[in-house]
């Protein structure tokens, strides 16, 4: 059979782009609606208390789902590669070929290269655990307001990215559409629940699963209009790939994914609460490494800590170990940290937070001491003299 003149699916692929542009700005509309509401918020809210925290976050069926809810969307991604080739093997089942296909580049693409190596890392969106409003450290931020790269992965959520993943099957509708519409509302049906899940953990705000769907529909949308159909048309022309051309091509994405794997954003946080002696009046923070900024704030009854975060790009391998020890020195304490890496790292920097109540004595200071800096000797109490 002869390929189709252009002019026979192109007005189609314009038809299929535009609903994703559409679907995309309903998105952006339903989630600036959410956020004017503070549904994020409110929603987190009912499932935390001060006294126990997110209190369903280990509860069964949730903590069940949180561990294994991603199985179900890798069985769908590995029976979609088989159905391929099968397709390939045998002619009665070309019509798997393309539905399968999008199954599994949505996956890739949405799941795989959105959702977990782009947004989640580089977007900066704290968790709800991660935010004040629910005993963090962190400011809350709006779906559509980025942070720093690294400091919060709570966007999209990924778990949903893999349970909406049935939703990708509706291209199937136009050859199997019983099959198509089961897997899509088995999708929608399993990602409310996956959803729902995320929320009362603590792990994602509402916007985030929102968009866990959202990518993946999106991607889908896509493949769906830019792969011609039916995919691997029988006796369609093919042209011979050239070595070279190719050579260069792999060449430059694997230097491109080098180049993206070695900038991967780095974000750890430590925190320390501290006990103060009512005779302290001095507080010494040293640390092996200097700090890209160091400050101190009193807040109206706030509980003594030390927070110290370390962020940066780097490998996927790279870490930040911390450890830390006290020291006593009659109105001194001394809070001594050694910190180190492991990996590679394109680039790190510390910096540290003291946050003390403003119910302490006006002569307490706190004092700064690390390479940059150099070390200035706390005094040892002289031992007493035997009489």
């Amino acid at each position: 059979m002869p390929h189709p003149a252009a002019g026979e699916w192109q007005p189609s692929r314009k038809k299929r782009l535009l609903v994703l542009l559409l679907t995309f700005l309903g998105l952006v509309a339903l989630s600036l609606a959410l956020s004017a509401l503070d549904l994020d918020l409110k929603t987190s809210r009912l499932f935390y208390t001060t006294a126990d925290g997110f209190f369903l976050e280990n509860r069964p069926p949730w903590v069940w789902l949180y561990r294994y809810g991603t199985l179900p969307g890798i069985i769908f991604i590995a029976l979609s590669i088989v159905a391929y080739f099968l397709s390939t093997i045998r002619p009665g089942l070309d019509d798997l070929r393309r539905p399968a296909a999008i199954v599994v580049l949505s996956a890739l693409l949405g799941s795989g290269i959105i959702a977990n190596a782009v947004l989640k890392p580089y977007w900066g969106r704290p968790r709800p655990c991660q935010v004040r409003e629910f005993g963090g450290e962190w400011g809350f931020r709006q779906v559509f307001s980025p942070g720093t790269p690294g400091r919060g992965l709570s966007f999209p959520s990924g778990h949903c990215t893999m349970a909406f993943l049935f939703v990708a099957a509706f291209p199937a509708r136009r050859r199997y559409p019983r099959a198509a519409s089961g897997l899509v509302l088995f999708g929608l049906a399993y990602g409310l629940l996956m959803s729902a899940t995320r929320v009362v953990q603590g792990a994602h705000f509402v916007t985030d699963t929102l968009w866990g769907l959202g990518v993946i529909l999106l991607s889908a949308q896509l493949f769906d209009a830019i792969l011609p159909e039916p995919l691997g048309r029988p006796g369609a022309a093919t042209s011979r790939v050239r070595p070279l051309p190719l050579a260069a091509l792999l060449l430059a994405l694997a230097v491109l994914g080098l180049d993206f794997a070695a900038h991967r954003p780095f974000f750890e946080d430590h925190r320390r609460y501290l006990y103060l002696e009512p005779q302290t009046r001095l507080l010494v923070v040293r640390a092996n490494v200097p700090f890209s900024r160091a400050r101190v704030l009193r807040e109206h009854g706030a509980r003594p800590r030390i927070l110290i975060d370390s962020q940066g790009f780097g490998m996927p391998n790279a870490r930040r170990s911390l450890s830390d020890t006290r020291s006593v020195y009659g109105k001194v304490l001394v809070q001594d940290y050694n910190i180190s890496t492991s990996g590679w790292f394109a680039e790190i920097s510390h910096s540290v937070k003291v946050i003390l109540p403003d119910s302490l004595p006006p002569d307490f200071v706190v004092r700064f001491e690390t390479p940059r800096d150099p070390f200035v000797p706390v005094p040892r109490p002289a031992p007493p003299v035997k009489r």
